[in-house]
């Protein structure tokens, strides 16, 4: 399933993208909508932490894949094509290696901040990962920091906090903008 992380059970997925999930985990609560869920194992880490998760993806192979081996009682999964979403209001929303992948991602965002308060994204470092479409093939683009910073202001977000991953298998993420990837903790600004 081209760049997805694909395993039945969480143990055979690359620490660094399981890392993203127990980071959200920690940090958020209430109804998450994972945008870009893919096969389901992040849904399960944060569902297993007590957050009821609408998950969603483009792919019907993938939300197949996560119905049947990333099931759990807290979760939904929906197919749905960006930046169409769920209805209703959700705590926060999570896009993890997901706004590299997207042509106009301001428009998901836009639509993202009318239904969810807070955000935590995470995308390719520009500035350490330049994008190049021959290593990058499923990617449009990716981004530094002041422009993730940008993009999220725009739509209506303020970013709260910054972290990075430096290790592309172990993955704990810590404080800063430095790394391979970097991860944006943001609040939907006051109107």
């Amino acid at each position: 399933m081209a760049e997805r992380q694909t395993a039945p059970s969480i143990s055979g997925i690359r620490g660094d993208h399981v890392a993203r999930y127990e980071f959200a985990a920690t940090r958020l609560s209430g109804t998450v909508l994972d945008v870009g869920c893919g096969c389901g194992y992040g849904a399960l880490i944060m569902a297993q932490a007590g957050i009821h998760v609408k998950a969603v993806d483009r792919s019907k192979r993938a939300i197949d894949y996560a119905c049947t081996h990333y099931r759990h009682g807290h979760i939904k999964y929906f197919q749905l094509v960006l930046p169409q979403l769920p209805k209703g209001e959700f705590d926060a929303a999570v896009l993890f290696e997901i706004i590299e992948h997207v042509g106009v991602p301001k428009d998901l965002l836009r639509v993202l901040s009318r239904q969810a308060a807070r955000l935590i994204v995470s995308t390719p470092n520009q500035e350490v990962l330049p994008f190049s479409s021959d290593r990058f093939p499923y990617h449009v683009r990716h981004y530094t920091p002041g422009e993730l910073e940008d993009l999220l202001t725009q739509a209506g977000y303020q970013v709260t906090e910054w972290w990075c991953q430096t290790d592309a298998f172990q993955g704990k993420l810590t404080r800063g903008t430095a790394g391979r990837t970097i991860s944006a903790i943001a609040e939907r600004s006051e109107p």
